[in-house]
């Protein structure tokens, strides 16, 4: 989320780590019913779990792919996760956790 620009920056590293957990729990092809109880539990503890907590609800797919680009280079850590995970996925993932966050 660094390449982004924005309200994002005003929220602390936790908040934004904890988003990202959520985006690694779809990436790792958790089944749904565990990533909401994630969220449910993430929002018993106000942490974000939609792009509109996060200040990013007018974020355009552009945006979320450099997010996905600058996650996936090789120097990351995404590679821990799977070196074959793509700049796609990770913003797919980061829409598909903002869908789930605004189910319940």
């Amino acid at each position: 989320m660094t390449v982004l620009s924005g309200e994002i920056h005003h929220l602390t590293h936790g908040e934004k780590v904890a988003y990202g957990t959520l985006v690694q729990l779809v990436l790792e092809l958790h089944p749904e019913e565990e990533i909401l109880k994630y969220i449910n539990f993430y929002r018993e503890l106000d942490l974000p779990t939609t792009l509109e907590q996060l200040h990013l609800e007018d974020v355009a797919y552009e945006d979320l792919l450099r997010v996905g680009a600058a996650a996936t280079q090789p120097n990351e850590t995404m590679v821990n996760l799977s070196p074959e995970i793509t700049a796609e996925q990770v913003a797919n993932a980061i829409l598909v956790v903002d869908l789930l966050g605004k189910q319940t």
